[in-house]
């Protein structure tokens, strides 16, 4: 493939979704010439012609999105949603490094929260504002009758003395 020159370009060209306008007269920040685009769906953009010529951008952007599969909740990128995947992670993923104090010792995700982050968060709701380590912390502790800080030592080093946490709706 030959290097592309503005010989090359004309108004109303077209490539992918996008038709050609006008050459704009400032480059962008990586000195790669500008032009004006009209994409089919009738927005306007500014492109490096270059990227354009290529193939690498076909489109406004509206190609994306329309070739996005629909998300089932919407809540990518949330806490909640990053703790699903942790909580995954920790748990399954033999070569996740908290695996060895989570999945090798037998802690598993039951299969409804594995297959399904709708049903964890039906389950378990918005993450509080106080992170739940420490209302564990406080609980454990109360539990055993011991202060905060000999049960986080307790809990670091792995010593659960059979104590069972868990969650409840009160949380």
């Amino acid at each position: 493939m030959s290097r592309w020159t503005m010989d090359h370009l004309s108004v109303g060209q077209k490539f992918g979704r996008l038709t050609f306008i006008e050459l704009m007269p400032l480059r962008s920040a990586n000195n790669h010439r500008l032009g004006k685009w009209l994409c089919d769906c009738k927005s306007e953009k500014v492109i490096p012609i270059s990227r354009v010529m290529t193939g690498y951008i076909r489109s406004c952007g509206c190609l994306m999105r329309e070739s996005k599969p629909a998300l089932k909740h919407g809540m990518k990128g949330t806490p909640e949603y990053h703790s699903w995947i942790a909580m995954n992670a920790r748990c399954n993923n033999k070569k996740h490094k908290d695996y060895p104090r989570y999945g090798a010792k037998g802690i598993t995700v039951c299969q409804e929260w594995r297959s399904s982050f709708e049903r964890f968060f039906a389950d378990v709701g918005t993450r509080p504002s106080t992170p739940l380590g420490v209302m564990l912390l406080v609980d454990y502790a109360a539990t055993l009758g011991i202060s905060r800080g000999a049960a986080h030592l307790r809990l670091k080093r792995g010593k659960l003395d059979g104590c069972t946490l868990s969650c409840t709706s009160a949380i």
